[in-house]
């Protein structure tokens, strides 16, 4: 987020009936789901690889990874493709929604029982007129590990 800037465009997406989102600043781009060539002795929320234009990018369940259960691929699965530590790492989400530019006043705190097994990965929460939607914090997501997470709990 941009010090100084009031608002903040948002990815959402689905994971499940969820609603989630992402800052676009840490989203490079969303792709369909090409085949994945797996991996042995990965993590069981690293789905495999893909070649992506030259680039090896690790794919994560990203409901895996978050403790909500894993992803089923179907037609309206998608990749978003972040970069972390100079790799691209594509995040598997069962649909994509929408862009929303919201203001960062709007934005609260993620509530204390999101602290469990999602302990650190949501940044905030923003509602909408029905709906809450958990910003992701990609950093966390990618950086912490099983035990870890477990630690958090």
């Amino acid at each position: 987020m941009i010090a100084g800037n009031t608002s903040i465009l948002i990815s959402t997406f689905y994971l499940g009936e969820t609603l989630w989102g992402l800052d676009t600043l840490d989203a490079q781009e969303v792709i369909r789901v090409p085949d994945i060539t797996q991996v042995h002795n990965a993590d069981d929320y690293v789905l495999g690889i893909i070649n992506l234009r030259g680039k090896i990018v690790t794919i994560i369940d990203l409901s895996r990874k978050l403790g909500i259960g894993s992803s089923t691929i179907s037609e309206s699965s998608k990749i978003i493709i972040v970069e972390w530590k100079g790799e691209h790492i594509g995040l598997m989400i069962d649909a994509i929604s929408d862009v929303i530019d919201i203001d960062k006043s709007s934005l609260t705190s993620a509530p204390a029982a999101m602290n469990g097994t999602r302990g650190g990965f949501i940044d905030s929460v923003y509602q909408t007129g029905k709906q809450l939607i958990a910003i992701i914090n990609v950093r966390t997501v990618l950086e912490v590990t099983e035990d870890e997470r477990e630690s958090l709990a």
